[in-house]
């Protein structure tokens, strides 16, 4: 699909920009390296040098759980600050971009076709987000068709604009490998979602982890590489002491109103999901109205502040353990 084909005037496309590495725009992540593109085409913006990125790609037939995971580190990881880099592709790629535009942060893609193709055509809506909340981006001219080379070629691009590549499911024999392999020659580090052992989905990113990657148990693996703070510290310390509860006050509630949820089924009200839903949302990670129902928007709350907090998202019984879970975790208090 052209650009010229979204005719809405909310889906006009900005122009393409051309520079090369004598810009100064270039990214000064590809000026060390070799094998770079002599001219990179750009809608949008280019990635910031100043700001860290993390490229996130995986498979395109991924499963319910890939699709989940890429989301929710593509959202957590932009709501820290972090750069999305992918290449749009249907499945661990859109999902990581489309988690990172929805938390209102930046996402590149770098496409294996012009800058002013998209491609796959399902992704239209995510282009046309990606060319207004961040960019794509493409060493190839204007108007160039996809073609199975290019894809594997862009592949570096990815990796050299990345500070960390991370997979999130792969198959043992996958195209994640090329940009690994690109990653790891370029000096990058390179983490993975570990999964269940026989699950082909994620044979690929249990092998990488073997092999020394870096284990991304939880969005924090991540932001500790990078040496920023999870998000709920973050809030935590903007937070006026004068405007919210103590660290301990909070973490008492949130454990004693867990413990009360997950004894409940779904739709029931409870006062204690109450409290809990208006703590989540004071820290950023509940966006609907406080109502005491434990519905699916809850749920994922919940499970967004356990996965950002390194925290089991299943198996805790009580109140009790959960603050023991929640005292023994990296996250700073």
């Amino acid at each position: 699909m052209h650009v010229s084909q979204f005719s809405d005037d909310r889906d006009r496309i900005p122009d393409i920009r051309l520079i090369t590495p004598e810009d100064p725009l270039w990214p000064a992540r590809m000026r060390p390296l070799s094998g770079m593109p002599k001219r990179l085409y750009y809608i949008g913006s280019l990635p910031r040098d100043d700001l860290p990125s993390v490229g996130i790609i995986g498979s395109r037939l991924c499963s319910p759980y890939g699709h989940k995971t890429a989301a929710e580190f593509g959202r957590i990881l932009a709501q820290s600050g972090i750069q999305i880099i992918s290449g749009m592709a249907v499945g661990v790629d859109g999902y990581a971009q489309e988690g990172a535009l929805e938390a209102g942060g930046r996402s590149f893609a770098v496409l294996g076709t012009g800058a002013d193709v998209c491609y796959p055509h399902k992704n239209g809506h995510l282009y046309r987000r990606l060319c207004r909340q961040g960019g794509v981006l493409s060493e190839l001219k204007p108007g160039t068709k996809p073609y199975g080379p290019y894809f594997a070629a862009r592949n570096r691009i990815i990796s050299a604009l990345s500070d960390i590549l991370l997979v999130v499911e792969a198959r043992m024999k996958s195209g994640t490998n090329i940009t690994v392999d690109f990653a790891l020659a370029q000096g990058k580090t390179v983490f993975a979602v570990p999964g269940r052992v026989g699950d082909h989905l994620s044979d690929g990113c249990n092998y990488l982890i073997s092999q020394g990657a870096g284990i991304a148990y939880s969005p924090k693996a991540i932001l500790d590489e990078l040496k920023l703070p999870s998000f709920c510290s973050f809030e935590l310390e903007r937070l006026d002491s004068a405007d919210a509860v103590s660290r301990q006050d909070y973490l008492t509630r949130f454990a004693g109103a867990y413990a009360q949820m997950t004894a409940l089924e779904m739709g029931a009200a409870s006062n204690d999901v109450l409290v809990m839903q208006r703590h989540l949302k004071d820290f950023g990670y509940f966006s609907g109205e406080p109502s005491g129902s434990f519905d699916d928007a809850t749920r994922n709350a919940v499970e967004s502040f356990q996965m950002v907090n390194g925290l089991p998202i299943t198996g805790i019984a009580d109140g009790a353990t959960l603050m023991r879970l929640m005292a023994d975790s990296p996250i700073t208090w």
